[in-house]
């Protein structure tokens, strides 16, 4: 689906702010829901209303051109509408480089193929995933939103990687630096659960209205 997954939503933004980018590549901007709380977090939360005040470089990649709406031109610098493993040799580097519900779009091959080509490009690479098998077909007239793989913990052993198990998806925060990684641990991630943290959930809530009324 173009939007984001609910359960991971308040997690990764947490990650987006604790690494404390100057530059993200949203790779699967879908309807824009990452470029546009990680802009409200990152930029706006710092009184930074005016755009020509925002400091936060936020590109996008989304390879459905149908997706396009208000949100990506307001929130993001650019995107480009195009399959990222056509263009991931000549991207530039990015502190934090998110795919959020992407990977499993891809085969196992082409998937590892590119995190490791992405490994590269980007200090950190934020990864969300279903966590079991999760068969998916086309969707909004939209081939690439088939589900081609399942991801497991055990498929990230060969990188630093920081893993957060929800209930139906992982997150995952991936680095070539160790130490990139340890900054993300100060003052530990709670363990959410939807059940004992309801103020966070009616924030999200609240949060995915805002963004849905782009669209009215």
């Amino acid at each position: 689906m173009p939007m984001g997954d609910y359960y991971n939503i308040p997690w990764i933004i947490s990650l987006v702010a604790r690494a404390n980018p100057k530059s993200i590549l949203d790779i699967g901007v879908g309807d824009g829901t990452y470029g546009f709380l990680i802009r409200q977090y990152l930029d706006i939360a710092a009184e930074r209303w005016d755009k020509n005040e925002w400091i936060v470089k936020i590109d996008g990649i989304e390879v459905f051109e149908n997706y396009r709406n208000p949100i990506w031109d307001y929130f993001y610098n650019q995107v480009q509408v195009c399959d990222v493993r056509s263009i991931v040799n000549d991207l530039p580097r990015y502190d934090v480089i998110l795919m959020a519900d992407v990977i499993e779009h891809f085969s196992k091959a082409d998937g590892k193929s590119l995190l490791n080509n992405l490994m590269g490009k980007g200090k950190l690479v934020i990864i969300s995933t279903p966590n079991k098998p999760y068969p998916q077909s086309m969707i909004l007239a939209n081939s690439f939103e088939e589900h081609l793989s399942s991801w497991s913990k055990s498929d990230f052993d060969g990188f630093h990687a920081l893993s957060i198990k929800l209930k139906d998806c992982n997150v995952y925060a991936i680095s070539s630096d160790e130490k990139t990684l340890e900054s993300l641990k100060v003052n530990k991630l709670p363990r959410l659960t939807l059940r004992k943290n309801n103020s966070l959930t009616k924030l999200t809530n609240r949060v995915l209205r805002k963004v849905k009324s782009f669209f009215r």
